[in-house]
């Protein structure tokens, strides 16, 4: 095929805006560019747009209606099968030492569950009512990120460690590697979620809301990810601080994530808005409504998910919504991973 200075995806980026890409794909190839995780940001959505059209045999129809729309562009010839290189670049790299490991990238298939309390289950009015979402595939990681996989990042960017939680310079307290990392804020695990997506070239990022819900209780509308009835010893919680990521094996979700309730909260792509008493983004879950906005500005409170290591059984449930804003870092909050391909 005849050569061209960028691959599609870096052609596509820097050669239309967001709004004049959704026009472009609802218009000529029907194709709903909203409906991509708006977690992802412009970045990621045009990486995943690229992945769809690929796989669905599609690409010769995208390149032709942006050429069609921006004639001048340095364009790849459709004449001539795509290479990886041609859609993408690079490969990504290796895994790396201080990534989640390939078989804990828990892939959550695409479908509808159930979200949300409803009023038989004394759930507040905040996390009613029980309605349908229909979410992509994502995979999400079976465990939260872990004190050693952050050190790993404050070692290599000098990043100011986790407050008041026994971190000595660099290092986390030694008997606590293998536990959840606590007292970051939503404005560190974003940093987080940067600094691996440029050191692995996979699109690492917060799971919203709704992607933590289903992979915390499947389809069903369980209360708790092991069924509906409470168990003593499927979570870590009315304690005073963390444990192992993988203590409670029999606490998993359908899914086989762990540690999704008790031991630490963990945060969410998701908006709660700017009054602490009353949600900006109430239910139902629409991703497209603006609670996906990672730059939303002023004082906006962030969704976090899942109770602590403080809380009792009652306070405990698959449905539970916390949110505090997103430069705070509490002993008990700290965050899990989430992607949407490899």
């Amino acid at each position: 095929m005849a050569a061209y200075t960028k691959n599609l995806v870096q052609l596509i980026r820097a050669t239309f805006d967001e709004e004049e890409l959704r026009e472009l794909l609802f218009v000529d190839l029907d194709f709903d560019f909203e409906d991509l995780p708006a977690s992802l940001g412009k970045s990621g959505k045009v990486l995943e747009l690229v992945r769809i059209f690929e796989k669905n045999g599609r690409l010769n129809q995208l390149v032709e209606a942006a050429r069609e729309q921006r004639p001048h562009a340095e364009w790849p010839d459709t004449a001539h099968p795509f290479s990886k290189a041609d859609l993408y670049g690079e490969s990504v790299k290796p895994f790396m030492p201080y990534e989640p490991l390939r078989e804990d990238m828990i892939l959550i298939p695409e479908g509808v569950f159930l979200m949300g309390g409803s009023s038989g289950d004394d759930s507040p009015a905040h996390e009613q009512p029980q309605h349908e979402v229909d979410l992509p595939a994502f995979y999400i990681c079976k465990y939260p990120v872990s004190n050693a996989q952050y050190a790993e990042f404050i070692k290599a960017t000098k990043y100011p460690k986790p407050e008041k939680v026994g971190w000595f310079g660099l290092n986390p307290p030694a008997k606590k590697v293998d536990h959840p990392v606590v007292g970051v804020s939503w404005e560190d695990a974003q940093a987080y979620c940067a600094w691996l997506r440029e050191q692995t070239g996979r699109p690492y990022r917060l799971p919203t809301e709704a992607e933590w819900e289903k992979a915390a209780r499947g389809t069903d509308g369980r209360l708790y990810p092991w069924g509906n009835e409470w168990a003593p010893g499927r979570c870590h919680h009315n304690s005073q601080g963390t444990a192992a990521v993988t203590a409670y094996l029999a606490g998993a979700s359908p899914y086989g994530c762990l540690d999704m309730l008790g031991n630490a909260g963990e945060w969410t792509s998701t908006l709660w808005g700017a009054d602490p008493t009353t949600p900006d983004f109430p239910y139902p879950y629409k991703a497209q409504d603006g609670r996906e906005n990672l730059e939303a500005e002023g004082l906006v409170f962030r969704i976090f998910r899942g109770g602590s290591y403080e809380a009792k059984a009652d306070e405990l449930r698959c449905t539970i919504r916390n949110w505090y804003a997103p430069d705070s870092k509490d002993r008990r909050r700290g965050f899990r991973l989430a992607l949407s391909h490899f």
